[in-house]
């Protein structure tokens, strides 16, 4: 139960709260000896790190996130630390370890986990939100229809996201505010307040309009009210629209 109520804040993107369960659940898992949770939690929550600007305490508690089950194979607390890796790498525009990242997305899609829809959604969420910063945006494009496929309501807004973020690459400022109106009511309407805060940002800042300001300070606003200090950067991991220079 422990863990599930930390998988739900991080969708719904309230790091706020998962701090305050995070110490006191981290606390009782070292006080019981329990590894598995204290291990595990520490790959689920590298975003919580994200939102508090500190990348570098996000990477150390990977390191530190030693427990895997003894029996071969990868297993979901590497998938944990795969997605942790790479939303580190977006959130910094840095790559420390490219063949370590590449390795675990291999092993990820070689898996039986792939399988598991909640986990195919975040690898494809992540594979296309890497292609987009890197410019490969037919495969970001591969992994938004992937995405669109799939009737997860997750799936379907993280499939905006990810086309909104194409369509700016390309210049198509006009489809780009569209998918991520579009994105900002999904978000609304599935209790996603991070990410529609980044997506109501998003289109305020590619409108320019009157009142887009605003937008933006009410977006922002409603960011630091769910633990985040740094909203540009992490509007950016959420929804990245341009090759890193």
């Amino acid at each position: 139960m422990k863990l599930f109520a930390l998988f739900a804040m991080r969708f719904v993107g309230d790091y706020a709260a998962m701090r305050r369960r995070y110490d006191r659940y981290a606390t009782e898992a070292q006080q019981r000896g329990d590894q598995y949770v204290d291990s595990t939690m520490r790959r689920v929550c590298v975003p919580m790190w994200l939102a508090e600007d500190e990348p570098a305490e996000a990477a150390r508690e990977l390191e530190r996130a030693t427990w895997t089950p003894e029996y071969a194979g990868f297993h979901v607390q590497h998938f944990h630390e795969l997605i942790g890796r790479g939303e580190i790498a977006l959130y910094t525009g840095e790559v420390a370890d490219r063949r370590r990242l590449d390795t675990g997305l291999e092993q990820l899609g070689a898996s039986m986990l792939i399988r598991i829809a909640s986990i195919h959604t975040q690898y494809a969420y992540l594979l296309g939100r890497i292609g987009i910063v890197e410019g490969n945006l037919r495969a970001a494009e591969k992994q938004a229809r992937a995405l669109a496929r799939n009737p997860n309501t997750q799936a379907q807004i993280w499939s905006l996201l990810l086309r909104g973020g194409i369509a700016a690459a390309t210049g198509d400022t006009a489809r780009a505010i569209e998918l991520f109106r579009r994105a900002d009511e999904a978000s609304f309407a599935a209790g996603m307040k991070l990410t529609r805060a980044c997506a109501r940002r998003r289109v305020a800042e590619l409108r320019r309009g009157p009142g887009d300001e605003d937008l933006v300070l009410n977006a922002t606003s409603d960011m630091a009210a769910l633990g985040i200090r740094a909203p540009a950067r992490m509007t950016a991991l959420l929804i990245p629209i341009a090759k890193l220079t």
